[in-house]
């Protein structure tokens, strides 16, 4: 009873060093069986080796449930934990369940995982609501692919050290979430499904299961398993470590020591409360009294406050990730800051250069910022607000502050709409900087007056605060200048230049857009008015007229606005007397474009005067002619499609039909002639080349067979090629494969350039056996036939002892099954759910015969 002892032996260890046992040394003392109900053998092996290397046991033994029989008890309690998948239905699941109870009323702890739970159900005392986990539901669930996902009991020693699982394509599942009484889950997949489960104080001695919801094998024995870069094998070996009492669950930290710090302060202080390090601990949380903050420090051994006005306690937590500890507790008494305040006298507004006397009251004594004395009076430099700091008899301050406005004296600034004016001129003059303003030679602040002399003027402005300022201006007196209006043409022709230039002043300016002294051209009879302006910016006008004469209405002609290229076309003009034309044309003279353009003919009338027109004489494009084929370069007796494009219709050299197929028996060069919708004609040429097909040949070792013979070797030439055709695998041929009665393999070889080549081969294949193959040649049917992987082997003859085997097409047996005494009327059922979609070949074997029958498997 192995079991037993090592289960109270651990029991004394965790009672002294609680966790301390997930050492390796701990661990090594730890001997484990894994039982599967499994197919094939390797998969059972892949369970053990991840188990093996994460180096958490002693030994990891493996029992194959469905091919080795059923573990008696007395095998099972040789062992610290058992970890049951089934995939394969155990030989006996009844008896197999009632040892697993007797086992778990033992002291063995037992991880049971998900087809167990799901579909090929562990049966006996074994499940039952006192042994289950997971109540289980006949089925699983598969796809999408799945991954860790939420943990729900972080300190639980199964996930411990987990981070990352990846279920792999199929994620294999029980499709039950219901819970056994007294169990609960531990962590779910990513989709919200349970993925471990776990269950205590099970049995008499009160022990542990716990259930994982997924197929132990990983990706590495199939693809679609769990991925073995991920820690499938961790969660196995921790669960099984539980179960078999070598873990337990991580504790909370201890309560922290006293806080240290000062007990009674008063409002407004700043100062530090601290405690010791808590073992186990990863964080602190701090509370303090309401209005009081903490500055800084939270979450560590040592914070930072500010302190309000509520005394209270502070209490302190030490946590880590499986929760808090009972909190620490200090008491802080907060003496209450003195009411303090000030007062200002004769105001607090004040004009600049006024004095102000500043009182605090509240407290016992007082200071004041910017080294003002309490009661005594200063004269303020400009708005300052002043803190006055009153102390009680405690020692605890309070402050208060007044705001001392000074009042600037306003800016006064005298302003003129003008310091120097023409004479004749108004000028206005106004104030600004202050609210109301008086002037001196009865001006009136903002209303315009003439003056008839130079003069200095004086203004006085008044803010709204009363502050009183000045300032003055000088406004001078200038007379007007005699401007004259000159031109350089009184008329012209439209565009034509002409320059308009003024004088009697120094600089001027003119109506309609004209630069003084600048050419410009005219466009219209028109007149203007030149503004003299001389050194002192006074100001005269003066006119002048300008005529335009009327453009002559030329008009461009052409004898053919579009035309193909090498075309002749003669351009005229009208509306004038004389005619040019540009792109080197000549009036009235044929010319041949060589592509579409626009010609601009000047005509000039008796005036001198001239005018534009032009026309645009469009010359076609040659048509872009392309001539295409889907390739040009293929094997002999190919059919090739030759097109062209970019025109209307085609014609080709070499008796080719645009768009209709031909077989090119050379090598040739094929010319398309394209015409366009306006009659425009190009071409375009392609070579097409044609390749030989290789030569091929092909051989057989032996071309009559009999059924039961061994493959025969197939011989292609060139090398490189591939044999297909029914019994051909790879480069033999499989006369059980084939059947009975003529096979054709045929050799596919295919060149460097793609061309490719074949040859056949027949072979007969006969039965070359005695009277009881007939027998089993004539009495044998398979149904249905195809089939989604459940089918029938029907036996109708007196056969006696048969092997049944199924074989995929590379000859390895998927299925076997040995039945004795076979007579008429024996039918067999055969399941191949685990296999892929192909052919498989049924083997059924007698003692003198043997009969190969061919089935589809298509799910």
């Amino acid at each position: 009873m192995k079991k037993i002892y090592s289960f109270l032996k651990m029991k004394i260890v965790v009672a002294v060093a609680l966790f301390s046992l997930t050492t390796s040394a701990a661990f090594a003392q730890t001997d484990v069986l894994v039982c599967g109900a499994a197919s094939p053998q390797t998969w059972l092996d892949d369970v053990q080796n991840k188990l093996i290397a994460t180096g958490s046991f002693n030994t990891v033994t493996t029992y194959n449930l469905y091919l080795t029989g059923t573990p008696t008890l007395a095998y099972l309690q040789g062992f610290d934990a058992v970890l049951v998948y089934t995939d394969y239905g155990c030989a006996d699941p009844t008896t197999f369940g009632n040892n697993l109870a007797q086992y778990i009323d033992g002291g063995g702890g037992v991880v049971n995982c998900v087809f167990a739970n799901a579909s090929v159900l562990v049966g006996g005392n074994f499940n039952t609501t006192t042994y289950q986990v997971i109540v289980p539901a006949n089925g699983q669930l598969s796809s999408p692919t799945l991954t860790y996902g939420t943990v729900l009991e972080p300190c639980h020693p199964i996930i411990q050290g987990v981070s990352t699982f990846n279920g792999g394509s199929s994620s294999y599942r029980s499709n039950s979430n219901t819970l056994a009484p007294g169990a609960t889950f531990v962590a779910n997949w990513s989709n919200g499904d349970w993925l471990v489960a776990q269950k205590q104080n099970v049995g008499p001695l009160n022990v542990r299961r716990a259930d994982l919801n997924f197929y132990p094998p990983s990706s590495d024995v199939r693809s679609d398993f769990w991925l073995s870069s991920t820690q499938g094998a961790l969660l196995m070996a921790n669960a099984l470590l539980w179960v078999a009492g070598v873990t337990n669950p991580i504790g909370l930290p201890p309560a922290p020591a006293a806080i240290t710090g000062t007990g009674t302060i008063c409002e407004g202080s700043t100062t530090s409360y601290s405690i010791a390090a808590v073992p186990g601990a990863t964080s602190y949380t701090w509370a303090v009294p309401s209005g009081t903050i903490i500055q800084s420090g939270q979450g560590t051994t040592s914070i930072t406050v500010l302190t309000g006005n509520t005394s209270g306690n502070i209490t302190v937590t030490a946590d880590n990730s499986c929760g808090s500890s009972a909190p620490s507790t200090f008491t802080l008494s907060i003496l209450p800051a003195p009411p303090v305040s000030s007062t200002s006298s004769p105001a607090s507004t004040v004009c600049s250069g006024d004095s102000v006397i500043l009182s605090g009251t509240g407290a016992i004594s007082y200071t004041w910022s910017g080294g003002i004395q309490d009661a005594v009076a200063f004269v303020p430099p400009s708005t300052t607000t002043y803190t006055v700091t009153g102390t009680d008899g405690n020692g605890c301050t309070n402050t208060s502050t007044q705001l001392i406005t000074v009042n600037p004296l306003p800016a006064v600034v005298a302003n003129s709409t003008s310091m120097a004016i023409c004479t004749g001129s108004p000028v206005t003059l106004s104030g600004s900087g202050a609210t109301s303003y008086i002037w001196t030679g009865s001006v009136t602040d903002n209303v315009a007056f003439t003056p008839t002399v130079t003069d200095t003027y004086t203004v006085t402005g008044i803010d709204g605060n009363s502050c009183v300022n000045t300032d003055t201006i000088t406004v001078t007196l200038y007379v007007l200048p005699t401007v004259v209006a000159n031109t350089t043409a009184p008329a012209v022709c439209p565009n034509a230049s002409v320059t308009l230039s003024g004088s009697g002043a120094s600089t001027y300016t003119w109506t309609g857009s004209v630069t003084d002294s600048v050419a410009f051209n005219a466009l219209v009879t028109n007149t203007y008015t030149v503004t003299g302006t001389d050194g002192n910016g006074c100001q005269d006008t003066d006119v002048i007229t300008i005529t335009v004469y009327a453009l002559p209405t030329v008009v461009a002609n052409s004898t053919a606005a579009s035309v193909c290229p090498g075309s002749p076309v003669t351009l005229s003009g009208s509306g004038a007397s004389t005619y040019t034309w540009t792109g080197s044309v000549t009036d009235n003279v044929a010319f041949n474009p060589p592509v579409t353009d626009t010609y601009t003919v000047t005509g000039t009338d008796v005036n001198g005067c001239v005018n534009t027109d032009a026309i645009t004489v469009n010359v076609f494009p040659l048509p872009n002619i392309i001539a295409y084929t889907q390739t040009t370069t293929f094997c002999a007796g190919t059919s090739v499609t030759l097109t062209g494009y970019g025109a209307t219709s085609y014609t080709w050299t070499g008796g080719v039909i645009d768009g209709v197929p031909f077989t090119p028996t050379s090598t040739s060069t094929y010319t398309v002639t394209g015409t366009d919708a306006n009659g425009c004609t190009n071409t375009d040429d392609i070579t097409l080349t044609v390749i030989p097909f290789p030569a091929v040949s092909g051989s057989a070792a032996s071309t009559v067979m009999c059924i039961d013979d061994a493959n025969t070797v197939l011989t292609g030439s060139p090398a490189g090629g591939m044999w297909f055709g029914t019994g051909a695998q790879a480069s033999t041929f499989n006369p059980a494969v084939a059947g009975l009665g003529q096979a054709v393999v045929t050799y596919y070889y295919t060149d460097a350039t793609g061309c490719e080549g074949s040859a056949s081969v027949n072979i007969t294949v006969n039965a070359c056996v005695g009277v009881e193959e007939n027998t089993l040649e004539n009495s044998v049917s398979v149904y249905p036939n195809p089939n989604n992987g459940d089918f029938t082997i029907a036996i109708n003859a007196n056969i006696g002892d048969v092997k049944i085997e199924v074989l995929d097409l590379q000859g390895r047996v998927v299925y076997a099954s040995q039945e004795n005494n076979v007579t008429a009327g024996f039918t067999s059922a055969v399941s191949l759910d685990e296999m892929a979609n192909g052919i498989y070949m049924v083997r059924l074997t007698s003692v003198n015969a043997q009969r190969m029958i061919k089935v589809s498997v298509q799910k």
